[in-house]
């Protein structure tokens, strides 16, 4: 019984404990979009081959890629572009986009013959 008593007071105090640290780091996240329009960016093209015979994807050398000036570590791409480019194996009529500026999202939507959404595909920027 003291046991038992003892390991409930030290759970509830661990809980108490991490509580002001949980609160912390919640009260730090920041939830409101940055604008990225005045960042640099580093264009590169690169080049789509399609080794898989059973689509009909054309080869391509002018894909971009991008990436924060002086912070080479996150490469960026064209979303639109790239599901041009796989034109063949991803019919561009299938999907619906939304464009939210409110909330810097790009939302693409795969919806049925019904209406009804198979697939979403929401991008923050």
């Amino acid at each position: 019984m003291k046991k038992q008593k003892t390991l409930k007071y030290f759970l509830s105090a661990a809980a108490l404990s991490l509580f002001p640290v949980a609160l912390l780091s919640a009260r730090c996240e920041n939830t409101k979009p940055i604008n990225d329009n005045h960042l640099e960016f580093e264009i590169s093209k690169h080049g789509f081959k399609n080794f898989n015979k059973e689509y009909t994807i054309q080869e391509r050398d002018d894909l971009l890629a991008y990436r924060i000036k002086n912070k080479n570590e996150m490469i960026y791409i064209d979303v639109d572009q790239f599901l041009n480019a796989l034109s063949g194996l991803v019919d561009e009529e299938s999907y619906n986009i939304k464009i939210d500026e409110n909330n810097n999202e790009k939302i693409y939507e795969v919806i049925d013959t019904n209406g009804k959404i198979l697939n979403k595909l929401v991008i923050n920027w």
